[in-house]
């Protein structure tokens, strides 16, 4: 049998011994160049996820070491490219906030400037602490709430823009998304919590008509409830861990409502209405929707999704009576949803 590598030391002239003694060198060279190959292959992808983690700091791709890695991947270009389509985004966050806050009604000239001032700061990095700070000494004891709804309110008004981002993440899912959609939202880094979906928090935000951001918190705090399940999709979490998770993620953007934020008995039953219908819902799905009793006995049959959201909707209105139809309506629609994925 020939031995794997002969052939390629085969030369004319050279003898059996030379050419035996040659094929162990051969097979080191192999070897070698496979080590190599393998140690290219995983320097590239450090470099690719040291570029990664460096496009979250704003500035990072016009540095000498982005530069550098991106030429190790090939491509040279990329700093460039990003920088300007990063400038073009912020040209046009900037031009959203000043016909914002020209249209500001009820505010002096004052407040409208540190408005704009320290949302405009928002768009080149500054940290929510950092624009709390600088609304407050530019509007001389202005109240922190209106800086509040106008992040709010701007951040609903990037609604296209932000709403394609999210859809591209959710067509294209990167390791980074969850991180971006956090940005956006303007959670720092030690508020980040591993496991949330923020891209989902995003969106239901972008959604909701309700302009309060107490509301939002409490709003928020449902869909964080329905979020933590365990391996056959009980809820994990608890009412108070689920607005405490909410207002972590809320109090450098809304720092006043997320300080205000208490359990009451109207949030408690919501938080816990929210929890009892993703467990309803859930098991009637697995029944092939049909509600039954404790001997296998079939109580109730739906035909579909809509059944289900009507027959809850009555049943949980019975168990928790301080919950609003609108609240009510909010988390029925979140837990339908949660219980597709």
């Amino acid at each position: 049998m020939t031995p794997p590598g002969r052939q390629i030391v085969h030369l004319a002239g050279v003898g059996d011994e030379v050419e035996q003694g040659l094929h162990p060198l051969i097979q080191a060279m192999q070897f070698n160049r496979q080590l190599a190959l393998q140690q290219q292959e995983h320097e590239n992808t450090i470099a690719a996820q040291m570029l990664a983690h460096m496009l979250q700091t704003p500035g990072a791709e016009s540095s000498p070491a982005f530069g550098a890695l991106a030429t190790k991947l090939g491509v040279p270009t990329l700093g460039p490219s990003i920088a300007k389509a990063r400038s073009d985004e912020e040209r046009r966050k900037i031009d959203d906030i000043n016909t914002y806050t020209e249209g500001l009604s009820g505010l002096d000239d004052k407040s409208k400037s540190a408005l704009r001032v320290s949302l405009i700061a928002g768009v080149k990095g500054a940290t929510a602490d950092i624009q709390n700070s600088l609304f407050s000494a530019m509007a001389t004891g202005g109240d922190l709430s209106t800086l509040e709804q106008a992040r709010l309110d701007n951040l609903r008004a990037n609604t296209a823009h932000i709403q394609a981002q999210i859809n591209k993440m959710k067509t294209e899912p990167g390791p980074m998304d969850q991180q971006h959609a956090a940005d956006i939202l303007h959670i720092p880094p030690q508020d980040f919590v591993q496991g949330a979906n923020y891209v989902d928090v995003l969106e239901s935000i972008l959604k909701q008509k309700e302009a309060d951001p107490g509301r939002t918190i409490v709003n928020t705090a449902v869909q964080l409830m329905t979020q933590f399940r365990d391996i056959i999709g009980r809820p994990t979490i608890t009412p108070p861990e689920a607005l405490e998770m909410s207002r972590n993620l809320y109090r450098s953007l809304f720092p006043k409502a997320a300080a205000a934020a208490q359990l009451t008995p109207e949030t408690a039953q919501q938080l816990s209405a929210t929890r009892d219908a993703l467990q309803i819902w859930q098991g009637v799905i697995a029944d092939e929707y049909e509600v039954k009793d404790a001997q296998g006995r079939v109580l109730k049959k739906f035909k579909n999704d809509g059944d289900v959201k009507t027959y809850l909707g009555h049943e949980l209105k019975t168990l928790y009576p301080l919950i609003d139809d609108a609240s009510l309506n909010l988390l029925l629609d979140v837990v339908q949803r949660r219980v597709h994925e």
